[in-house]
C-alpha cells in the first residue's frame, strides 16, 4: 500500500514540474526570439551603422520572420494547451477519459505548436548569424 502511495506522489509530483518546466520553455523561447531582434537592431545600429548598405539583408529579414513565428507558435501552443486541458476536464467528467485521447486534438496541435518554436527559433538563430557573419566579413 505504501508502495501505491509513493508512486502516486512521484506522479503528481511529475505532473507539477512539468508545468514548470512548460512554462519555463515558453518564457525561454519567447525571451530568446524577442532578444534576438532587438540585439540585431542594436548591431546595425552601432556595429554597421544604419546609413550603410546592410550586406546580406536577406538573412536578417528571414531570422526576424523565424523569430516571430517562434513567438507565435509558443502563443498558439499555450492557446491550444489551454483548449487540450478544458477538453480533458470534459473526458473526465463525462467518463469518457480512457476511452478517447487526453485533450482530444487540442493537444496534438499544442505538442506540435511546441515543437515547432524550437525549431523556429533555432533557424532565426543560425540566421542571425550568417548575417553578422556575411556583414563583417564584408567590411
Amino acid at each position: 500500500m505504501g508502495n501505491s502511495e509513493e508512486i502516486s506522489d512521484y506522479r503528481k509530483h511529475l505532473v507539477r514540474e512539468e508545468s514548470l518546466l512548460s512554462s519555463s520553455y515558453d518564457k525561454l523561447v519567447v525571451s530568446i526570439a524577442t532578444g534576438s531582434i532587438w540585439v540585431s537592431i542594436v548591431f546595425m545600429d552601432r556595429i554597421i551603422g544604419c546609413e550603410q548598405q546592410i550586406q546580406s539583408k536577406y538573412f536578417l529579414g528571414s531570422s526576424w520572420v523565424f523569430f516571430l513565428l517562434a513567438i507565435c507558435s509558443v502563443l498558439l501552443g499555450i492557446f491550444f494547451g489551454i483548449k487540450a486541458h478544458r477538453e480533458a476536464i470534459k473526458q473526465v467528467d463525462n467518463k469518457l477519459i480512457w476511452e478517447q485521447i487526453p485533450g482530444g486534438n487540442f493537444a496534438k496541435y499544442a505538442k506540435w505548436f511546441h515543437q515547432r518554436s524550437l525549431l523556429f527559433l533555432l533557424t532565426g538563430l543560425c540566421l542571425m548569424f550568417a548575417f553578422v557573419y556575411a556583414t563583417l566579413g564584408v567590411k
